[in-house]
């Protein structure tokens, strides 16, 4: 029987032994009393040591990576001291070279009067998990085509430089600050579109390489998503302009060595201070992008954040919701303006759209129309009123009153858009309510045509064959050439206020006004002055040739009723 217990204990020795090289691990055990440190044939293994070497404590220490020793050591101390179990992943650095990290744990018994008796460890050689976790971890804090850090990266980055504790504000003026550009590649898309996504991709390396290179050690370069980067480093508040004209600059010079990268976009900055625009990181890269998209609005090409413009995108957000909901609350209405002729007889009227909103407050339409653009609502907008313009034409008509020509306002979102069918689409609207296109003009400013004069031109030639009658609105503002009106089947060109506000007393917008008449005449165009506001520049115009007129000296733009009661019931 003891032959047996003895063979059995042998078996669960070599089974213990074996299960050690399987597991990759060791144990060991110290003698607090005596310094007396057992190690398993496994440990040895492990830390890379010869079997026959007695171990200590000391050399497990020289096991230990000099990077890791001093930490280890405090820790497995601390574990002593206090009673708490020990559990450490650090890495052993062999003799022969080879760097492992291991995972080591270990507890401790005491005698009655707390003193440390014993300890018990294992140590397993973890090298393989580790390898793999930071690959895990180089995917989910890396951005794969550039290899920058990405968002996540620079989200547990800010955490770790602007700590969890509260922060004096007041700090800073000072030179310490920490900040963060969000760049943004202007019309990078369009490369794509243009070049191809491998193109598109080569530039974005290029930058990305230039500005790792470029900027200092301490300076964090990421990539965001697609063309946005953000550059995440210490400058002082005072300094954020420029640092944003280095960037930009740095940008610009970005070397293009690849084949195929046909230039650099212009780069719009948004930038966000901490700690002056909080401390927690996800507000700051908020703020940053919300000075980024502000930056881009405004065609500025950098923004510094202030709760100043985040009170503007939420009243501009609040506004576009009121705008969504405007149709269909019935807030819109028409007002009619008169356009006359030289003896003052009607000859029109230029319909205008006014919004009161839900707090009872009108909006100028210099406020409400670029957000329908930016927001894609002109397109339904622009439908109303035709149908509304259409519907008071129909009704004046059963009134038994004349129905003068209505000028319509286009929008260079709808009106410069290539293949769009918008002659289609005015005429489908007029024909439900019975009308024909020669009872409109529609109008576009030279601004908007001179953005896509082919496109424009083209649309307008397909409107003019439709039977509607065409004019060229706010002309003098857009810097437009004599290309422009050559292009553009205008039956009616209006002269832009400002110049006729300016004629009196100003020989240079005299002589400007006096010289766009003749052009118009000379062309076989009609010329129409608006904001005529006074008699004097009534007639001025008058005496310069102009053919027609718009403004406040003939009235201000009425309802549809005060209008027709006005202008229609004294028609002959």
């Amino acid at each position: 029987m003891q032959i047996k217990r003895e063979s059995l204990t042998d078996r669960l020795k070599q089974l213990l032994i074996e299960a050690e090289q399987l597991g990759m691990m060791g144990s060991w055990e110290l003698i607090h009393a005596t310094g007396e440190l057992l190690w398993s044939a496994g440990t040895h293994r492990v830390f890379g040591t010869s079997p026959t070497r007695t171990p200590d404590y000391d050399l497990f220490l020289c096991c230990v990576h000099p990077e890791d020793r001093q930490r280890v050591d405090q820790a497995y101390q601390d574990a002593v001291r206090t009673g708490q179990p020990y559990d450490m992943r650090h890495r052993v650095l062999c003799a022969d070279g080879t760097e492992k990290v291991i995972q080591a744990r270990s507890t401790t018994s005491y005698d009655d009067d707390g003193a440390p008796v014993r300890s018990l460890g294992i140590v397993q050689d973890i090298t393989k998990l580790a390898t793999i976790e930071a690959e895990l971890a180089r995917l989910a804090y890396h951005d794969p085509l550039t290899g920058l850090p990405n968002r996540q990266a620079v989200v547990r980055e800010l955490a770790r430089q602007c700590g969890d504790g509260p922060i004096d504000h007041s700090a800073a003026v000072s030179d310490d600050g920490l900040a963060l550009f969000n760049l943004d590649l202007d019309g990078f898309q369009a490369i794509n579109d243009s070049f191809g996504n491998a193109v598109g991709d080569q530039l974005l390396l290029a930058i990305a390489t230039h500005l790792r290179d470029q900027l200092p050690p301490e300076a964090m370069v990421v990539r965001l998503e697609s063309d946005e980067f953000l550059v995440l480093m210490p400058v002082a508040l005072q300094q954020l302009s420029a640092a944003c004209d280095s960037l930009k600059n740095l940008i610009a010079t970005c070397p293009l060595d690849k084949a195929g990268i046909p230039f650099i976009p212009p780069v719009s900055i948004g930038v966000s201070h901490y700690p002056t625009h909080g401390d927690d990181p996800l507000v700051l890269l908020q703020s940053a992008n919300t000075a980024l998209m502000e930056a881009k609005r405004a065609r500025q090409g950098r923004c510094i954040y202030s709760t100043t413009i985040s009170q503007r995108i939420h009243q501009r957000v609040s506004l576009e919701s009121d705008l969504q909901q405007a149709i269909k609350r019935d807030d819109f209405h028409l007002v009619f303006q008169a356009q006359v002729d030289r003896d003052g007889a009607l000859l029109g009227a230029e319909v205008l759209l006014r919004w009161r909103n839900s707090l009872g407050h009108l909006v100028p339409p210099s406020v409400f129309i670029p957000l329908a653009e930016q927001s894609g609502l002109i397109h339904s907008i622009t439908d109303w009123v035709l149908d509304q313009a259409c519907r008071q034409c129909e009704r004046w008509r059963q009134d038994g009153l004349p129905v003068p020509r209505l000028a319509i306002n286009l929008s260079a979102a709808q009106f410069g858009v290539a293949e769009s069918n918008f002659d289609r689409h005015l005429l489908s609207i007029l024909q439900r309510h019975g009308l024909e296109p020669e009872a409109f003009e529609l109008e576009i400013t030279e601004t908007a045509l001179l953005k896509q004069l082919d496109v424009c031109c083209a649309q307008a030639q397909s409107l003019a064959a439709a039977g509607f009658r065409l004019a060229l609105d706010d002309f003098g503002t857009g810097y437009g050439s004599l290309v422009s009106l050559r292009m553009f089947p205008a039956r009616t060109i209006k002269i832009d206020g400002s110049f006729v506000q300016r004629m009196h007393g100003n020989l240079v917008d005299l002589s400007i006004v006096r010289r766009t008449i003749q052009l118009i005449h000379d062309l076989g165009m009609m010329a129409l002055a608006e904001g005529v506001e006074t008699k004097q520049q009534q007639q001025a115009l008058l005496s310069l040739g102009c053919d027609a007129f718009q403004g406040y000296l003939f009235h201000r733009p009425m309802t549809a009723d005060a209008f027709a009661n006005h202008w229609l019931l004294s028609s002959p």
